[in-house]
């Protein structure tokens, strides 16, 4: 290679050589071969100029002892070491496993790391590889050195304990300088801590100490001062909102009026005891529902359509239903509804207030019945007579027909109320009713006057002589 060209080759053993030559230690010699050629002033070559270069000299100039506390190593490309204080040619993979790795695979010329060796302790090693000089591309050796970490890292240990030193000292001072300047304000933010415990322990009438001046303890004293009157009347404003509201909840339930209330899609929402009471259904049994399960059939699709245009219009209704309990019972009620609006106009509940009025509606049809029948016989009385006779004659001038009246009364009644007694001519004049009523047609009307006295009404007659068979 000398012929050609300057030659440099990696270092190897020269066995022969150090059997040879004087070696007092016995150790085996490292030579590093050298060439170049030698040309004349034509450019012949005229041979070639060769040596070895004896490897003590590098073993000497990296020798650590040069540098306390640091070790150098000097690797072939193959990663060999050529130098240092592990055996030479010894694979420098088995005592550091992780900077031969990122020395190959890393494209960087130099780098640095922290691992932990074989030896068990820990080193900070930085690494440089070569790259020759001018045209001479080098052997791709690689230079290591490695340092203890305690003992690389020790200036950053003494800088760090000096800041904290300074930094305790700093921190004495300020907060000897603090606590001079928070006596003056601890004292009456203490004497307002306290006057803030007592209001949150409700003592509203508690006046927090004044503190005059401009700086933010002052201000905050008005802020407390300001801040126990809002919330006195806040929690007046609430508790008189919370009375209304138990009153409210407390007439809500026990109200003897049945009280439903619906959302906006006619959802039952609540109801009260009254209207368990009344319907027979249960707050579980209904919640979620919609009214219609109350609906009896008795009202026609012209009164619902009625009654959505009213609420539409008026946002209530009043009037009588006809619903049905939960045991299928039908029965009348008097039932108002309103509707609730929020602040956009929106409907968001309906109300409803149901009565109950099966006993009024009872009572009503007694009071008719007293009005217009007679107590013992149930025939029509002379009230009612009079305007079924009314009507009776108003047909008869319509139709063209004829009507008859006939009066009835009993041949010495007075005989048996005084002989029998009165309960025997009651049951008397119960059983004449009967029988004459039995003679009649279902058109015509057989009415009491009093005492033994009857009054017949025929209408629709064609003439006289059917009145006399009747008679």
């Amino acid at each position: 290679k000398g012929r050609d060209n300057y030659y440099v080759g990696d270092m190897h053993d020269a066995l022969l050589l150090s059997k040879l030559l004087p070696n007092p230690s016995g150790e085996m010699f490292y030579l590093v071969d050298v060439a170049a050629p030698v040309i004349d002033k034509m450019g012949v070559l005229q041979g070639v100029l060769c040596g070895h270069i004896f490897w003590h000299w590098a073993e000497e100039a990296l020798d650590s002892k040069k540098s306390p506390g640091k070790d150098i190593f000097l690797l072939s490309q193959d990663g060999l070491v050529l130098s240092g204080p592990e055996p030479a040619r010894s694979d420098f993979a088995k005592v550091a496993p992780r900077t031969l790795q990122a020395i190959k695979q890393g494209t960087a010329t130099n780098g640095y790391l922290l691992e932990r060796w074989a030896n068990g302790k820990t080193y900070l090693v930085g690494w440089a590889k070569s790259s020759g000089y001018r045209e001479y591309a080098g052997l791709g050796w690689v230079a290591v050195m490695r340092e203890d970490v305690t003992q690389a890292f020790a200036p950053a240990a003494q800088l760090r304990q000096r800041i904290l030193l300074m930094g305790l000292g700093l921190g004495l001072l300020f907060a000897w300088m603090g606590w001079l300047m928070a006596g003056r304000i601890v004292r009456p933010i203490a004497r307002i801590s306290a006057a803030a415990d007592k209001i949150a322990a409700g003592e509203l009438t508690y006046h927090a100490p004044a503190v005059q001046g401009d700086g933010e303890v002052a201000h905050l004293s008005t802020a407390i001062h300001d801040m126990v009157e809002h919330l006195t009347r806040e929690i007046a404003q609430r508790r008189k909102a919370e009375q209304g509201l138990r009153l409210s909840a407390k007439v809500f339930e026990s109200n003897s009026e049945a009280i439903m209330i619906t959302d906006a899609e006619h959802r039952i929402v609540m109801i009260n005891r009254a209207f368990t009471d009344i319907t027979g259904y249960s707050e579980d049994e209904v919640l979620g529902e919609n009214p219609r399960l109350l609906n009896s059939g008795r009202q026609t699709p012209a009164f619902y359509q009625t009654f959505y245009q009213a609420l539409a219009q008026h946002d209530a209704w009043r009037g009588e239903l006809w619903n049905k309990r939960k045991n299928g019972e039908i029965f009348p009620e008097w039932v108002t509804i309103s509707v609730l609006r929020d602040e956009a106009h929106t409907i968001t509940h309906y109300v409803a207030v149901y009565l109950d009025i099966t006993e009024r509606k009872k009572e009503e049809e007694r009071i008719n019945f007293l009005a217009n029948y007679d107590v013992l016989t149930g025939l029509p009385n002379r009230a009612l007579l009079a305007d079924r006779l009314e009507q009776g004659m108003a047909l008869a001038q319509r139709h063209q027909a004829k009507l008859a009246v006939l009066f009835i009364d009993l041949d010495h009644f007075k005989n048996v109320n005084d002989s029998l007694g009165h309960d025997v001519g009651d049951a008397l004049l119960v059983q004449v009713a009967q029988r004459l009523k039995i003679c009649l047609r279902r058109s015509d009307t057989l009415a009491r006057q009093g005492g033994d006295e009857f009054v017949a009404v025929l209408g629709d007659l064609n003439s006289e002589d059917e009145a006399t068979f009747v008679a």
